[in-house]
This record gives C-alpha cells, structure tokens and sequence, in this order.
C-alpha cells in the first residue's frame, strides 16, 4: 500500500484458511518498509505454514 507522504511502500500480509463451512482469517498491516524483508517473512509464513490464529504472533516475533 503506497504511502504518498512518505514516498514508500509498506507490506501488509493476510492469511486465510476455509475448511468445509468454516473459515478463519487474519491481516497484519503495515508490518515493514523493507522488500527484502517482507520477502523473508513471506517465505517464513509459506514454508512453515503459519495459520491465520498465529500470523500475528508470528510477525510480531521476527520483527522485535
């Protein structure tokens, strides 16, 4: 999501999980400024499978 004022980007990233009827999802925004940085956390989330009840916890750990 463009942010003009600041002539930067920042990464958002959402996870969503459907198993039958129900469904679960969760979006953490404005996690970093940094490609190289939300490419890591993305490939994170893919490669250990992260569902969306932990996304949160689980951005908030690699960035601290």
């Amino acid at each position: 999501m463009p942010q003009k004022e600041f002539h930067c980007t920042s990464y958002t990233f959402s996870l969503s999980l459907s198993r039958g009827a129900s469904a679960e999802s969760e979006t953490v925004e404005d996690v970093t400024v940094n490609r190289d940085e939300a490419e890591h956390i993305f490939n994170l989330i893919c490669t250990h499978n992260v569902y969306p009840c932990h996304l949160y916890d689980v951005i908030s750990d690699l960035i601290a």
